[in-house]
């Protein structure tokens, strides 16, 4: 009996999507589930550590959402629950996986806050500000902060 290719990789997918993926310790397996299926071109992000995971779990169903009225309304309910996860990332110490790249880590983390300080900002204006250009910025500087974890936005 041969194996095609076609065939390895379907194996090979199935046995990826049969199962999560383990963490490492200290670290959880964040998934963007809407995306299950490949949608919009995301790949999962595993073993991140928890603070980074945390911030993920609030970012991914509201960046995922369809813009409009809807999503903004949304993104604003939780922008001070983004601040306090941006926090916890910048509190955390650098991970071992991006000790290699401290600077590049430690930029990113400031983007994160940043970003994520002016999506407040924004929601916080009267009348309100971008909210879909915030969001935008937001979710770029999270995967800004993948890069020297080796988990960058492919």
């Amino acid at each position: 009996m041969s194996i095609t290719r076609t065939g390895l990789l379907t194996i090979a997918l199935l046995g990826c999507a049969s199962s999560p993926p383990r963490a490492a310790e200290g670290t959880t397996a964040a998934t963007h589930p809407e995306n299950a299926g490949g949608e919009r071109g995301h790949r999962h992000h595993h073993d991140l550590p928890a603070a980074v995971t945390a911030y993920h779990d609030v970012l991914a169903p509201l960046w995922h959402s369809d813009a409009g009225a809807a999503r903004d309304t949304r993104t604003c309910e939780q922008a001070a629950t983004l601040g306090e996860r941006a926090a916890a990332v910048q509190a955390m110490p650098v991970p071992e996986r991006a000790q290699s790249q401290e600077a590049a880590w430690r930029s990113a983390v400031t983007q994160l806050v940043g970003t994520t300080s002016a999506l407040g900002t924004a929601c916080g204006a009267t009348p309100r500000g971008d909210i879909a250009a915030a969001l935008g910025a937001v979710h770029t500087a999270f995967h800004g902060l993948l890069e020297p974890l080796g988990q960058g936005h492919h």
